[in-house]
């Protein structure tokens, strides 16, 4: 059951305050403004909560990525809360992740090197890509969300497709054979 006496709370809550207070009458624009908004927002909250985790891929067992959304009031976007790894401590298997995919983080460096328009924007990348080549432990920490785009398109299997609003995905999709669409 999804907390189901909470939202009637709601609802009565925001029927109550929908009465015109000269004449008791409703506003039914009033009404479905207000439900519309909540059902939207219901939606989005039921979405982040039980999204199923299992059908989500974690190969650098990263111990951050277990999704505890919070919606940023301003824009109405959610995000995931934990966001960095500041941790000394041997908490992801990312070393390892990026041995086993040695082989495309070259193609990808060496593909930014050579493409000046991107390598602008993404020389940060590059520079923590470099590192990683030399001694994988240096793609922890603090630099691991600097590269996290690059991470997530080595992940993603060969058969889904990345949907982002980023056209940096779309350069590291043609170099990695992924499927890409840019919204």
């Amino acid at each position: 059951m999804y907390k189901s006496i909470k939202y009637s709370d709601k609802i009565f809550v925001i029927l109550s305050k929908l009465f015109d207070e000269d004449n008791e009458q409703i506003s039914f624009d009033k009404i479905l403004s207000k439900i519309e908004y909540f059902i939207s927002d219901w939606c989005e909250q039921m979405f982040f909560n039980v999204l199923p985790k299992e059908n989500l891929y974690n190969f650098t067992k990263c111990k951050l990525s277990d999704l505890k959304f919070e919606k940023i009031p301003e824009t109405g976007i959610f995000r995931n809360k934990s966001f960095y790894c500041r941790k000394k401590e041997n908490i992801c298997d990312l070393e390892n992740f990026f041995q086993k995919h040695r082989d495309e983080i070259e193609r990808v460096s060496l593909k930014l090197g050579e493409n000046e328009n991107i390598l602008k924007k993404h020389k940060e990348e590059n520079d923590i890509l470099l590192k990683v080549l030399k001694e994988y432990k240096n793609g922890k920490g603090k630099n691991c969300p600097r590269i996290g785009d690059i991470i997530i398109a080595l992940e993603a299997p060969n058969t889904h497709t990345i949907i982002s609003t980023d056209h940096f995905f779309e350069f590291l999709g043609e170099i990695l054979n992924k499927k890409t669409e840019i919204k």
